[in-house]
């Protein structure tokens, strides 16, 4: 059994509402001497990132892929810094079960592919604020995440959908079921993903359906994943991507659209919108197809 198998049995409860077959403790223990307090047994040092990183390539990467990866997940850090969410170091990664041999192996395959690190699920909340960090961050030349009044739908940098905010459980709930890349389950339930995202300027099979995609089996990105990867390209000084095209992530739900009388089955899609100076987070029906509409399949 995976890690995210036992994530998925452990939030799922038996019949009646009993409790969950596979209880959070069974969780912790299966993961050997990880499985409790590997906060207080690591040193949370950035340092950690450069030796565990290091250590786990064992000659298998160059060190320009090294390099690579080490400044994409210091960069990481500084974003949920920001949001008061704490990224696992290297080490716990690695003893959670992320391979960051393969994932060397993978970059080189893959060279525009940039590595993506998230919680497997975000609160709103949290979302809007790790966004808003690199929004308000002076430091970054030409920032192009705009400040604005937040509503219900807008903060510093992101706009969401009211479908989506309204639906906001069920889209995480799905994406803990549905996401097929590896899961590292962490202490107090912590669940994060480690793995590599396309970097070009618009997404892969575009004219695939959500619907599609599933039944192709190709692997789709949360929507943490979309939101992260494009705020530390900011962070970076990068360019956003996604602005001419949408990219499908993980979240099946119900809601009332335009084209039909009553409900139809939708999903989130995700864009950089060049005029809003925004990430986008919307919906559209599973069922649609178009050449602006793909997905970025994420690998790990």
């Amino acid at each position: 059994m995976t890690s995210l198998d036992r994530l998925r049995e452990a939030m799922s409860p038996g019949e009646s509402d009993r409790s969950p077959a596979l209880p959070p403790e069974t969780v912790k223990d299966s993961l050997g001497q990880y499985g409790l307090s590997a906060a207080e047994r690591l040193l949370n040092t950035r340092s950690e990132v450069k030796d565990t990183i290091e250590n786990d390539l064992d000659g298998t990467a160059n060190s320009e892929i090294q390099a690579q990866l080490k400044k994409d997940l210091t960069a990481y850090e500084k974003i949920f810094a920001g949001a008061g969410i704490r990224v696992p170091t290297s080490e716990e990664l690695s003893a959670a079960g992320i391979d960051w041999a393969h994932l060397a192996d993978l970059k080189k395959d893959h060279p525009d592919y940039e590595l993506v690190a998230a919680p497997l699920t975000m609160e709103l909340d949290d979302l809007r604020k790790m966004v808003a960090e690199v929004a308000n961050d002076k430091t970054i030349s030409n920032n192009p995440l705009k400040r604005c009044k937040w509503t219900k739908t807008n903060s510093d940098g992101l706009y969401i959908a009211k479908e989506n905010i309204n639906n906001w459980g069920k889209i995480m709930a799905t994406t803990i079921r549905e996401c097929k890349l590896p899961v590292a389950m962490l202490d107090k339930g912590e669940s994060w993903v480690t793995c590599l995202m396309s970097s070009q300027e618009r997404p892969e099979h575009l004219c695939t359906s959500y619907e599609q995609l599933k039944q192709q089996g190709l692997s789709i990105p949360t929507i943490p994943i979309c939101i992260v990867n494009q705020a530390k390209r900011i962070s970076q000084g990068l360019p956003p991507i996604d602005d001419t095209a949408w990219t499908w992530a993980i979240g099946e739900f119900v809601a009332k659209t335009a084209t039909s009388r009553g409900t139809q089955t939708c999903a989130p899609v995700v864009r950089w919108s060049p005029n809003g100076t925004q990430i986008d987070i919307v919906w559209d029906e599973v069922n649609s197809s178009s050449d602006y509409l793909g997905v970025r399949s994420p690998i790990g």
